[in-house]
């Protein structure tokens, strides 16, 4: 009896694990759709400064940084929609910014993942290698084509940690260092939450209680005749 006692204890505090998939494609930051100036506007130049977004999501607040909103940008014809990009060291190639633009571009979530995937569109005009990786060690790479000969792949991995950035690593070399000018878009990632403190459903829990009991009677009757 006291084995199947010592069971029951675990079943109360057995773990129990939960999946949780979800995607980020910005089009609920640009609610009113294209701007002319500010976030969610088409040009670098109109864009303003870096905008560090707080996103919710099914497990929690996402936030991404480095980058800005744009909505139907100019000159990016493989994705009219919302998406959120950077660039840099970029003046000689006609990309004007504002403060802020950073490479890579930083991803922080709430829950360790298990894995992600995101769009990376390449607004250079020369073909540019990308690195997505976690800070775990986990990554993967591509070379993108430039922005007008189809410029978007989505790169993905098995992702174990918390925080994933999109890196250009290399890109026309210009004075001041080498450019950078990319964007993001459909943010997908799968997380598993494990819950220690579950408790059978009432159902289980009493039946297995009147075993017990039935048990504990069968062997007090069993000890009177003896």
């Amino acid at each position: 009896m006291s084995k199947l006692i010592a069971q029951f204890a675990l079943l109360l505090v057995a773990g129990t694990t939960a999946a949780f998939a979800d995607t980020i494609n910005f089009e609920a930051q640009c609610p009113s759709g294209p701007q002319s100036t500010g976030p969610c506007s088409g040009l670098f130049s109109t864009v303003g400064n870096e905008e560090t977004l707080s996103i919710p999501t099914s497990i929690g607040t996402v936030t991404i940084e480095g980058g800005a909103l744009f909505d139907d940008i100019s000159y990016l014809p493989v994705d009219p929609t919302a998406v959120y990009g950077t660039a840099g060291n970029a003046s000689g190639i006609g990309v004007t910014t504002g403060s802020g633009f950073t490479n890579p571009i930083t991803i922080t979530f709430p829950s360790v993942l298990t894995s992600f995937s995101v769009d990376v569109l390449n607004g250079n005009t020369q073909s540019v290698t990308y690195e997505v990786a976690d800070n775990l060690g986990n990554s993967a790479s591509s070379v993108l084509a430039p922005n007008f000969s189809g410029g978007l792949q989505s790169i993905g991995f098995a992702a174990t940690g918390t925080v994933v950035t999109i890196d250009a690593t290399t890109g026309q070399s210009t004075p001041s260092g080498m450019t950078w000018d990319f964007l993001i878009d459909n943010i997908e990632f799968t997380t598993r939450s494990t819950t220690t403190t579950s408790t059978p459903e009432p159902s289980s829990a009493l039946l297995f209680t009147a075993g017990l009991l039935a048990l504990g009677l069968s062997r007090r009757r069993r000890a009177l005749r003896i």
